[in-house]
């Protein structure tokens, strides 16, 4: 428990003439309390981002998304290739079926 919190609650247990056996009774209590706040921090601090955490996280989406990119990139230039192709294929067999025809 907090130094001042117990100051306080001395002060109170002094104000009030509280007995010895109460006074002890809430102490126990307070200092379950304060265990167990403190357990719950424990737990749950692992659920917390770090500023690290958060470092590590955005250098990641970072990564992710020049990735991404990337692929992209790559996918329209595959487009861009197989289009040329196939218009080159189309413009070739029309060529080959005017020159059978012309012969």
């Amino acid at each position: 428990m907090d130094a001042t919190l117990k100051l306080k609650v001395s002060e109170i247990f002094v104000r009030y003439k509280f007995s010895n056996e109460d006074a002890g009774f809430i102490s126990e209590v307070l200092d379950e309390i304060d265990d167990r706040q403190h357990q719950k921090f424990e737990v749950s601090k692992e659920l917390f981002l770090t500023q690290k955490d958060k470092v590590e996280l955005i250098d990641r989406i970072q990564k992710a998304e020049i990735s991404l990119s990337d692929k992209i990139t790559n996918v329209h230039k595959s487009i861009f290739i197989v289009g040329l192709v196939q218009f080159l294929a189309i413009i070739g067999s029309v060529l080959a079926i005017f020159n059978f025809m012309l012969k």
